[in-house]
């Protein structure tokens, strides 16, 4: 989703909050309530050579540029990562 100077990262963590906001609208359609958006909140891993990861966060759409933080990357991060991934695969796949 592009921004004033670039776009979301491709990360499923931002796939999944706006899945969240389009099934939102779907039920006010058909209920009705208040509409939904996505608020271009949220987080990702950079993952680098070496085990070696950064934490990325914050609100991806704030203008004029995007208001998000980057950790240092390090060998904690990466663990981080992983253990992250274990959660979603076992909470999708149980």
């Amino acid at each position: 989703m592009p921004n004033a100077i670039g776009a979301i990262p491709k990360a499923g963590v931002f796939a999944a909050a706006q899945g969240t906001v389009a099934a939102r609208n779907i039920v006010v359609d058909l209920l009705g309530g208040d509409e939904a958006r996505f608020d271009g909140h949220g987080y990702c891993f950079l993952e680098l050579p070496g085990e070696l990861v950064a934490y990325v966060e914050g609100d991806f759409l704030a203008e004029p540029r995007p208001a998000v933080t980057l950790s240092e990357a390090d060998h904690e991060q990466f663990l981080r990562k992983q253990a992250y991934e274990r959660e979603r695969l076992d909470a999708w796949l149980g």
